[in-house]
């Protein structure tokens, strides 16, 4: 059976699941820990030297490392109404660049917070390391200093900024201001609107229903200046979540 590995909390694993779940697609979901999975999945997909990140999507010999291409993959082989319509490929593709970049400045100032919560670092681990405090805050903490490297010096100076100005051209673009609100980005439902909700995660993160998170990583996901400021953006991700979220 297929299988998609990914960080249940993550946005990008977050829109990956969520297309194949919603288009019915057979998996089984596996979750990675950072820096302790790394050298199993290195093993699977025959990757021993670079940087890897997840969700990656393995079935049979085919192996995709991108959430958009798991997205679309999954749009393409199962069934139900098409979150990729080739007539609009162009601006969803543009739309989940934006999700992007929401994401990955919003990852920047969520890592950055976590260094001052010992107890976001323990939430983080399997259960079984989660029971010895002191390996396991050692642990989390290597493994936070691991994936801030890769990942959080990039965007850590310009993530206001940059989350900001993205979240004012979403809200923008739906009307959301003004009193006849769009409901989708585009003319209906589609993977556009799975990449920007999902983006979401790391400004406000998504309630319990739809996504498990433990109390520490909530709050430290949570930018009050930014939920402030696109309330209404975030309750538009709310009702997309409500109306479309599947997680099998």
């Amino acid at each position: 059976m297929a299988e998609l590995i990914g960080i249940h909390y993550s946005p990008w694993t977050i829109k990956a699941r969520w297309a194949l779940d919603l288009k019915k697609n057979s998996f089984q979901y596996q979750e990675y820990t950072p820096l302790l999975s790394e050298p199993s999945l290195r093993l699977k997909i025959r990757r021993f030297r670079g940087r890897i990140s997840v969700p990656v999507y393995l079935d049979g010999s085919l192996i995709l490392a991108d959430s958009f291409e798991i997205a679309s993959y999954a749009d393409k082989k199962g069934s139900g109404p098409s979150l990729v319509p080739s007539s609009k490929r162009c601006h969803i593709h543009e739309w989940n660049l934006i999700g992007h970049r929401i994401a990955a400045a919003g990852r920047a100032l969520v890592l950055h917070k976590a260094k001052k919560n010992k107890n976001v670092l323990l939430e983080a681990l399997p259960a079984p390391l989660q029971k010895s405090q002191k390996i396991g805050f050692i642990i989390g903490k290597i493994g936070l200093r691991y994936v801030t490297h890769k990942y959080g010096k990039k965007y850590l100076e310009a993530a206001q900024k940059i989350l900001a100005q993205d979240l004012k051209e979403v809200t923008t673009h739906l009307k959301l201001t003004q009193n006849q609100p769009r409901k989708y980005l585009l003319d209906e439902f589609s993977l556009a609107d799975i990449a920007i909700a999902s983006a979401l995660q790391f400004v406000d993160p998504v309630g319990n229903d739809f996504i498990q998170l433990g109390k520490h990583a909530r709050l430290t996901f949570q930018q009050p200046n930014l939920i402030a400021l696109f309330a209404d953006l975030l309750q538009w991700r709310d009702q997309i979540f409500s109306s479309h979220f599947v997680l099998r």
